[in-house]
């Protein structure tokens, strides 16, 4: 098969699917890989493994989704499957050491985003820009709520008066203040952890802003109408792409029998 038809293939094998939500699958994988190399590898804080622990069993649940995503719209699900039982046994959340598994992931989506420039990327982002800000704002709550929750327990840990004393409460407070709820029942007692506090709040406040303008415009009948339209030119441009290296397979096949009865 030529190099061409291979990317095709693979193309293929993973399913449709836009450039934006292939590069967020890919930053999500590196942040796995390199969550593993926390747990597993360098030594930390048990309280700081445990952050890590908890946002990786979290994480898991979307490399799940990813996985029965690329199994159900991929038109080779045979083909897919090659390489995507590797995308099965890293998305278990109760498996963390097998997350460096991730790594076989970011290789074929790598070659997926190796055919699209860095104009090409830039362009999709901009085309797809709901999709592009709600999957910014998903990556950015994922790194705020680490660095906030491996933070504020070292601030809080130990001081006097302090309620948030292992990961459990970290995690629980950094959410509730994040999602601008303000629960009450932890709250920080040093100036780091209400500087904490302050960042995570005027954070919150743009995330939920972002959320509540995607949701409003995914339910918006105008939009669903463009987004299936858009799927359909996209699946029949698989489609011709699929055609087009069969024909060029079949071309080179019928050129190669020719030289060979010369």
């Amino acid at each position: 098969m030529s190099e061409s038809g291979k990317k095709n293939e693979n193309n293929i094998a993973l399913g449709p699917a836009s450039t934006t939500y292939r590069f967020f699958i890919v930053i999500m994988s590196f942040y796995a890989v390199i969550s593993w190399i926390f747990i597993f590898i360098i030594p930390v804080k048990e309280s700081t493994q445990s952050i890590f622990l908890a946002i990786d069993a979290m994480l898991s649940f979307v490399f799940l989704y990813d996985f029965l995503r690329n199994v159900v719209t991929s038109n080779s699900r045979l083909n897919y499957l090659k390489w995507g039982w590797l995308d099965l046994i890293s998305s278990l959340p109760m498996l963390p050491f097998l997350r460096i598994l991730r790594i076989a992931s970011i290789i074929r989506v790598r070659r997926y985003l190796k055919e699209t420039t860095g104009k090409g990327l830039l362009k999709s982002l901009g085309e797809k820009r709901g999709e592009s800000a709600l999957l910014t704002t998903v990556i950015a709550i994922l790194i705020l709520a680490l660095l906030a929750s491996i933070f504020i327990l070292n601030f809080e840990a130990g001081a006097p008066n302090g309620d948030i004393d292992d990961a459990g409460d970290a995690l629980w407070w950094v959410w509730v203040t994040m999602t601008t709820v303000g629960y009450g029942d932890l709250v920080p007692v040093t100036n780091s952890g209400r500087l904490i506090g302050f960042i995570l709040m005027t954070a919150g406040i743009a995330m939920v802003g972002v959320l509540t303008g995607y949701l409003a415009n995914a339910f918006s009948p105008k939009s669903a109408e463009k987004d299936k339209k858009l799927a359909e030119i996209e699946q029949q441009l698989v489609e011709i792409k699929r055609l087009l290296t069969d024909q060029q397979n079949n071309a080179g096949k019928r050129d190669d029998d020719l030289s060979s009865d010369d």
